[in-house]
């Protein structure tokens, strides 16, 4: 049974739709699950590029937008997939802290998406993200923590205990 629809989960080798359990406890969702209840889906929906903030001329995008979250996810281990957005490399280039956002290009060449669409991730263990544009999933221990950087804020954080290409 799904936390978040009450529905019974999908026979094995189906595809697995959001807000399903996964083995090991894990719950599949989407980004529009991190919205507060009865809140309408918005997460989809990307800013139009705004170019020439990066250090040339005009100031940063800046962010908008509701900091409001799901509480139910607090203590959850999630799976949701998204673009990594890197925050902090090691010595070798390999990825150490990002935010997890819906969509491409989130915070380069657009205004940042809301707080409560963006995660701040941890990882396990430091690794290479060979092409900025692909997908991955994320799955770790999902908590309601504000955390802000100098490029956006993100209502929700945690680490990743796993990261794998989403395909």
């Amino acid at each position: 049974m799904s936390l978040l629809t009450g529905v019974a989960a999908p026979r094995a080798g189906a595809p697995v739709p959001k807000g399903f359990m996964l083995p090991n406890n894990v719950l599949q969702v989407d980004w529009d699950e991190l919205l507060p209840p009865g809140t309408a889906d918005h997460a989809d929906t990307s800013p139009p590029p705004q170019h020439n903030y990066l250090g040339e001329s005009a100031p940063a995008a800046k962010q908008t937008g509701s900091s409001a979250v799901n509480p139910d996810l607090h203590g959850l281990m999630l799976r949701i997939p998204g673009f990594i957005v890197p925050l902090d490399l090691d010595t070798a280039g390999r990825v150490v802290e990002f935010f997890l956002v819906p969509y491409y290009g989130a915070c380069i060449h657009v205004p940042p998406p809301p707080p409560n669409q963006i995660v701040y991730v941890r990882a396990s263990k430091p690794f290479l993200v060979k092409d900025g544009t692909d997908a991955y999933w994320i799955t770790g221990q999902m908590r309601i923590e504000r955390k802000r950087t100098n490029m956006a804020s993100a209502s929700y954080s945690m680490t990743a205990s796993k990261i794998e290409p989403y395909p």
